[in-house]
């Protein structure tokens, strides 16, 4: 078996059968879908069910079953453990792919043996989302260079790194499991979350720059509530208090991408949320200003000026000093 699709599901019904279609429909046949039902309360199941039985093909597809709701990364992770694919590919269950769409990332893991990760390219309708589609970055069809897998990962200025999203790569199941990149159960951003704790692990890339994937926006979507939600905010911010310390700090570019980080956490606007959120982002930066990371003494400085309020230090501001650029 080439390729593990795994796909979680949760309240989708009205868009579950697109899902499965597009998967049906692959010119590319050496795979397996595993949907992955997180108990779901609506009729996500029986569509799928449904579908299956009357399909001739339906021995490619599976359905796992969750005993309680656990969440996107708890369901990622089950199909991991369940795949017996070569290489693993997440698909949220409101996508869906375009036919050929398997078929061109699978013929750059032959033209490329071993590779780590392929990454597939998308490009949505909405401007926020442009960072999505790297066809114009002038990327190389393939690298092998960890430091500047590693850094396009972390990039934090949007449309000029590796897409953040775990969706919409190939990635190698051996790597996955011996360089245990499971997904944090029980959070939010994570997919952020992944990219932070797991860039450093890939030894190679290829990319593709072929849409192969159809990146659905709509009001029930992550993307739709995350916007209006004190749970974002609030998780990014664990995020990045977990995870910022620990990043490898190899060149300038990844100082001036965690300076920005931190930077986004004092956004002025989070001055309007609830005092819990301030006060947990001004202990998380005292913290990285004075405790044991990997931060540049510049970046320290920049934790320190951070702890002011935000209208003081813009997001400019910061970068310059943690490069060592201010006046």
């Amino acid at each position: 078996m080439k390729v593990s699709v795994i796909v979680p599901v949760f309240r989708v019904e009205k868009w579950i059968e697109a899902c499965y279609e597009s998967l049906k429909s692959q010119t590319f046949r050496d795979f397996e879908a595993l949907f992955v039902d997180d108990c779901s309360d609506d009729g996500s199941r029986g569509i799928l069910e449904s579908l299956i039985e009357r399909d001739s093909s339906g021995d490619m597809f599976k359905i796992l079953t969750h005993e309680r709701n656990a969440g996107l990364s708890a369901a990622r992770n089950t199909g991991v453990r369940a795949a017996s694919g070569e290489y693993l590919f997440f698909l949220d269950s409101d996508d869906y792919l375009f036919p050929y769409s398997l078929e061109k990332l699978v013929a750059l893991t032959e033209k490329y043996p071993g590779v780590d990760v392929v990454q597939g390219n998308c490009r949505p309708d909405d401007k926020d989302l442009k960072w999505l589609d790297f066809s114009e970055l002038g990327f190389p069809e393939y690298s092998s260079d960890r430091e500047w897998i590693y850094t396009k990962c972390l990039r934090a200025k949007y449309g000029s790194g590796i897409p953040v999203t775990v969706w919409n790569k190939l990635i190698r199941r051996d790597l996955f499991i011996r360089e245990n990149m499971w997904f944090k159960e029980g959070i939010w951003h994570e997919d952020e979350h992944w990219r932070f704790t797991n860039s450093m692990k890939i030894g190679s890339i290829a990319f593709c720059t072929s849409l192969t994937y159809f990146y659905n926006i709509h009001p029930g979507s992550f993307m739709g509530k995350s916007k209006s939600s004190d749970l974002s905010p609030l998780t990014r911010l664990a995020i990045y208090e977990e995870c910022l310390p620990a990043l490898p700090i190899l060149n300038n570019e990844n100082i001036e991408d965690v300076s920005i980080y931190l930077s986004w956490a004092r956004k002025a606007h989070h001055l309007h949320r609830r005092l819990k959120y301030n006060w947990k982002c001004l202990k998380m930066l005292l913290k990285m200003a004075f405790g044991q990371n990997n931060f540049t003494p510049r970046l320290r400085i920049v934790c320190i000026y951070l702890c002011l309020p935000p209208f003081l230090v813009s997001r400019k501001t910061a970068r310059k000093i943690a490069l060592g650029r201010a006046r």
